[in-house]
């Protein structure tokens, strides 16, 4: 995991793990409400993704959490 700035107090960093393909696809979905992109990935359409040669989660993604668990952010893992 790349090297990252000071995150605000309370939120955590690691990168994605299997297990969290159904809340990237949730927060997928809540931005593309605002972001309008005609993209709909769902959680079938991200393991496929997640489970191939050319994806390391552990080294191309980065899920950032509240101190409830809840995910604020991700960063790629997912197509671009």
């Amino acid at each position: 995991m790349a090297d990252l700035p000071a995150l605000p107090d309370g939120l955590t960093a690691r990168p994605l793990a299997a297990d969290d393909v159904a809340d990237a696809a949730a927060l997928l979905a809540a931005a593309e409400e605002l972001d309008d992109t005609g993209e709909h990935w769902n959680a079938d359409d991200l393991a496929e993704w997640w489970v191939n040669d050319l994806v390391d989660l552990r080294r191309d993604s980065l899920a950032v959490r509240t101190p409830s668990g809840r995910r604020t952010a991700r960063s790629p893992a997912g197509p671009r």
